[in-house]
């Protein structure tokens, strides 16, 4: 499977606290477990008008990164409010 990229509104900070308790190997950003490598780009800050959105993108590679993309979608899912 190719690289997916994710562009994620969840702060950096809990991003990395996930994916380094995830992962059996860290170097700085970038995080590798079974069969999958994430890495954490810089926060980045996107402007809708006058609103300031903030935005974390995630470089998810390997033969496993579905498994990974899945496990972080469940783990951030919210229901808004």
């Amino acid at each position: 499977m190719g690289e997916i990229v994710v562009e994620s509104g969840i702060p950096r900070a809990r991003l990395i606290a996930y994916f380094a308790e995830a992962a059996s190997n860290r170097e700085e950003n970038c995080f590798r477990g079974d069969g999958w490598q994430v890495q954490v780009d810089a926060e980045q800050v996107v402007y809708m008008g006058a609103l300031a959105i903030t935005r974390t993108k995630l470089r998810i590679s390997g033969a496993n990164s579905g498994r990974i993309l899945a496990d972080y979608r469940l783990r951030f899912l919210s229901a808004g409010g």
